[in-house]
C-alpha cells in the first residue's frame, strides 16, 4: 500500500506526543510553541496531526510567527481568532471591545 504524501515517515514518537497534546487540549484547552531548523519536518507533522485533530471533531486554531511580526502587537492572536471573527458577538460587550481593539478593528489602548 503506497504512503499517502502527507504522511510524515520515522516521527511516530512526535506524532504520538503530539496526539497526546490534542487530547489533552481537547479537555482542558492548551497551547503549543513547536520550533526546529527550517526542513525538519514540523508544518507537515502539524498538518498530520491536525487533520486527524479536525476528522476527530476538535476545532484547531493555528498561528505560525515570522521575524517580521515581532514588532505587531497580537499579530498571533489575530492569526488564531480571524476564523471565528463572526462569533465576536456572542461574547460580553467588555471583551468584544477587548479584542476588537486588540485586533485592530476598533481605535482605543491595548494593555499589551
Amino acid at each position: 500500500m503506497p504512503i499517502p504524501s502527507h504522511h510524515v515517515v520515522g516521527r511516530e514518537s512526535d506524532r504520538s506526543v503530539l496526539r497526546t497534546f490534542v487530547g489533552e487540549a481537547g479537555e482542558n484547552g492548551r497551547a503549543l510553541l513547536l520550533t526546529g531548523e527550517a526542513g525538519v519536518g514540523k508544518t507537515a507533522l502539524l498538518n498530520e496531526v491536525a487533520a486527524g485533530a479536525r476528522r476527530g471533531g476538535t476545532r484547531v486554531l493555528r498561528a505560525s510567527g515570522a521575524e517580521f511580526e515581532a514588532a505587531l502587537s497580537f499579530a498571533g492572536l489575530g492569526q488564531l481568532l480571524a476564523p471565528g471573527l463572526g462569533q465576536l458577538t456572542e461574547l460580553d460587550e467588555i471583551d468584544q471591545r477587548a479584542l476588537r481593539v486588540s485586533l485592530g478593528l476598533l481605535d482605543g489602548t491595548t494593555s499589551e
